[in-house]
């Protein structure tokens, strides 16, 4: 007799798209999760290099902020995740980027330092903040929804490329490494829980076959014998 064991496939196909997954996600966070070296933002600008670096983790000193434009909300089966929202903010050479957070106590300072940034503008303090922030992210694509935000605010504030460099670019610092570390080894986890369980149910099953077919082997028909 033999011993199928069909629910075993499964557990060595769902293991291994954990595996998969997981993988995955380790290649597109490699730059998050293990490169240790971070430019500074200021340093790609007066090398020209921007858009040559778009990837990279950056680190940017802020000390002005000209406006919250947008928010993203993150949404799972009908409830919200999280929301990221994206400021810009006004560089030492006169140019301008976005940065995107979701963090409460970054989101506070730009909120601050914004406030403060207009008060300087509209000569109601004599230098910007004295309390700038530094944030750390992933200089990254613009979206298309949120580009077109982007340049709404700046079209509002009389910002034009004719006066100021404008960065259709956005330095993401909403991806955590931890969380996304945290992630990557649950789904190794799972992805190698489930193959160690099909090795596991395959080896009883070979087990057991062989134990069934020497006793089969082994049996025999007892018979009176005729007289």
């Amino acid at each position: 007799m033999k011993i199928r064991g069909r629910a075993t496939i499964g557990s060595l196909i769902v293991g291994a798209i954990f595996i998969i997954l997981a993988v995955v996600m380790t290649l597109v966070n490699n730059e998050l999760l293990f490169k240790r070296e971070v430019t500074d933002l200021n340093k790609l600008l007066s090398q020209g290099s921007v858009s040559s670096n778009i990837g990279s983790m950056v680190t940017v000193k802020v000390d002005a902020v000209l406006d919250n434009f947008a928010e993203t909300t993150h949404t799972r089966n009908g409830f919200t995740t999280g929301k990221d929202q994206h400021f810009v903010i006004w560089l030492d050479d006169d140019s301008m980027i976005a940065v995107s957070v979701n963090k409460k106590d970054e989101i506070d300072a730009l909120e601050r330092i914004m406030d403060e940034t207009w008060d300087y503008i509209e000569e109601k303090a004599n230098d910007f903040t004295k309390q700038p922030v530094e944030l750390r992210g992933k200089l990254s694509e613009m979206s298309v929804a949120i580009r077109g935000y982007y340049k709404d605010s700046l079209t509002r504030m009389g910002a034009t490329s004719d006066t100021y460099t404008l960065y259709y670019y956005t330095i993401d610092c909403t991806e955590s490494a931890l969380l996304s570390g945290i992630i990557i080894v649950f789904l190794f986890v799972l992805g190698f829980s489930n193959v160690i369980s099909f090795i596991i149910t395959k080896r009883r099953q070979r087990a057991a076959s062989v134990s069934m077919f020497a006793g089969d082997e082994g049996s025999s028909w007892d018979s009176d014998p005729m007289e």
